[in-house]
């Protein structure tokens, strides 16, 4: 297995994982944004997946050199636990298939962002991380809405 695809693979897994997280969130949070006094509220569990698939999107756009690079600002909100696992498995799909035919030099090649320069890889890794942030982020709504059961994704055992 290359490193290429093992990180497309991985990915993938975890985009389905975070997905998993928003499908066992109950319906009537999935929108739901705790607030602490005098601070800004959280994001709901949809808004998380709509920066998540933004993520992927900008990504793989330039990682294939795309001269468009889509924003966050463009993401439209998911309506639903099926709509965003969709939108997820899609923007997943999408990355992973660049990372696949990506050549070994693209790893520390560099590209710009709102952050400033990153690596290839940094750029894959980036994306892994931010759905596996979010998929704890999601699991803490759960949890701070009454919901004691850990749902372990079926592809973490």
């Amino acid at each position: 297995m290359t490193a290429q695809e093992l990180l497309a693979e991985q990915i993938e897994l975890i985009g389905d994982s975070l997905a998993h997280y928003i499908e066992t969130t109950a319906p009537d949070r999935l929108n739901w944004q705790p607030q602490l006094p005098s601070s800004a509220p959280t994001r709901s569990a949809l808004e998380q997946a709509a920066e998540c698939i933004a993520v992927n999107r900008a990504f793989a756009a330039l990682l294939r050199g795309d001269t468009a690079v889509p924003s966050l600002a463009d993401e439209v909100t998911p309506t639903s636990p099926t709509e965003a696992r969709a939108r997820l498995q899609a923007s997943c799909a999408e990355l992973a298939a660049v990372i696949r035919v990506s050549h070994d030099s693209l790893f520390e090649s560099l590209f710009p962002t709102r952050r400033g320069q990153r690596t290839g890889k940094g750029l894959m890794i980036g994306a892994y991380r931010n759905m596996a942030y979010h998929s704890g982020q999601i699991n803490l709504l759960q949890i701070l809405a009454g919901d004691g059961e850990f749902h372990v994704p079926s592809t973490w055992i």
